[in-house]
């Protein structure tokens, strides 16, 4: 039951940044998922960098002897030393950062490149450190195969140690340790702290829009890299559910069982790419209007003179989102389905958040249809996560209760966010009653 707990706490987790994040709709070229294009040769290992420094050039890419490992052990210490290389390289550059900023608005806006410098650094290194897991989980498989094939309980064996090395513990480390984690820390030290320090001391233009501004690159690059981890842990238990099933297949060709996973990644991407197409165009009207609009910030701002802004003190902000609240709409948005069409009808971030929370329990009853009644369920478990994710999402639905009636800035990054959750999800049902089937 280690591997339900492990996926299910993964979908609580998600809960406690995304569900308020402005999703940019335009991500980087590390969230996409690789290509169709089957490669048959080993890929290359890049090496993490050691000693970084602030705003690095990405890790330079370097062959690496595969040969040299000895055993299955040795590819999964190499691939655990990646992965502390990983986040121990970007918290090193995160402590340089926060020095480098300051504690007043003028180091701060001087220096705030330091901030989309660790972004970059962030989207190559995980990029890299994905790359490696590639060539380190290819030649882990080999090996395997070479070695234990013929053996049912080694092969066993050694298929779930790759699993719960790395799926159950690396690539959950690297969620809570990046983004459950620093990418949290720089949210709280320079959101909730430093900007809040600098509301009295600069006019109120300047620090709604250093606000704002800080706020919709933290949202893309925590949007980016979680898109990232979701792509490459689909694609790492896709891999390997393939390569779980050979030797009941007879069929120990990694070349040819390779291939049937990438198509299986690649099938399921065109899928994904064609549900987007097909609405892509329903959103652009709203964009143009979306936009002009700049933050919830500006709008705060727009409804006083700009004079009242700028002497406000902190209790008059608290004025202003209570009021903003009391303007909403009292109608309750109650979807009755995930479908494309529902989820462009959300107006509010509240009704953001009942979406999201929708598209979960929609996934929810996907996975109970598919894994009941087989070794995967189990009824006190399914039910244990579910309350779980409850207790999640009240806490923020409380964190967040001020913005519930705030009309939505940049809907249609949201609405786009909300669709690749939903087909995600789907994606790893799909996954699960491929296997089982």
């Amino acid at each position: 039951m280690k591997r339900l707990l492990t996926f299910f706490s993964i979908i609580s987790l998600t809960i406690s940044t995304v569900a308020c994040g402005n999703a940019s709709s335009e991500q980087p070229s590390q969230s996409t998922n690789e290509t169709a294009d089957v490669e048959t040769t080993m890929p290359e290992i890049t090496e993490v960098a050691s000693e970084p420094t602030v705003a690095p050039a990405p890790s330079e890419k370097t062959n690496v002897d595969i040969s040299s490992f000895e055993s299955l052990d040795d590819i999964l210490k190499a691939m655990r030393s990646d992965a502390d290389a990983l986040t121990s390289n970007i918290k090193t550059q995160y402590t340089a950062v926060i020095g480098g900023l300051g504690d007043n608005y003028y180091t701060y806006s001087s220096n705030y490149n330091l901030v989309t410098d660790w972004y970059s650094y962030i989207n190559s290194e995980s990029e890299n450190f994905y790359n490696n897991m590639d060539a380190y989980s290819e030649a882990y498989y080999r090996m395997a195969f070479k070695q234990y094939f013929d053996d049912s309980k080694a092969m066993d064996r050694a298929l779930d140690d790759i699993y719960d090395e790395v799926y159950d513990d690396i690539y959950d480390d690297i969620y809570d340790d990046i983004y459950d984690g620093v990418l949290d820390d720089i949210y709280d030290d320079i959101y909730g702290e430093l900007l809040d320090d600098f509301y009295d001391t600069i006019e109120y233009k300047t620090w709604a829009d250093a606000t704002s501004d800080f706020y919709k690159g933290w949202s893309d690059e925590t949007s980016a890299f979680y898109k990232l981890w979701a792509a490459k842990s689909s694609r790492f238990y896709t891999i390997w559910s393939v390569m779980s099933s050979a030797r009941y297949r007879d069929n120990k060709d990694y070349d040819a069982l390779i291939v049937e996973a990438e198509a299986k990644i690649a099938e399921r991407e065109k899928d994904t790419a064609d549900d987007s197409s097909a609405t892509e165009s329903s959103s652009d009207t709203d964009k143009s209007q979306n936009n002009d609009e700049k933050s919830l910030t500006d709008t705060k701002a727009s409804e006083q003179s700009y004079d009242q802004a700028e002497s406000a003190s902190r209790a008059d902000k608290t004025e202003n989102i209570k009021a903003e609240e009391a303007d909403g709409s009292d109608t309750v948005f109650q979807p009755q389905d995930v479908s494309d069409a529902t989820i462009e009808s959300i107006k509010t971030y509240g009704d953001y958040l009942i979406m999201y929370r929708k598209i979960v329990d929609d996934y929810f009853a996907n996975y109970e249809r598919v894994v009941k009644g087989t070794v995967l369920y189990d009824e006190a478990s399914f039910k244990q996560m579910k309350n779980e994710m409850d207790k999640s999402f009240a806490t923020q639905e409380k964190q967040y209760g001020a913005m519930k009636k705030a009309p939505l800035v940049g809907k249609d990054d949201l609405v786009k966010f909300l669709k690749d959750y939903r087909d995600s999800l789907r994606s790893m049902v799909d996954s699960y009653e491929e296997t089982l089937n």
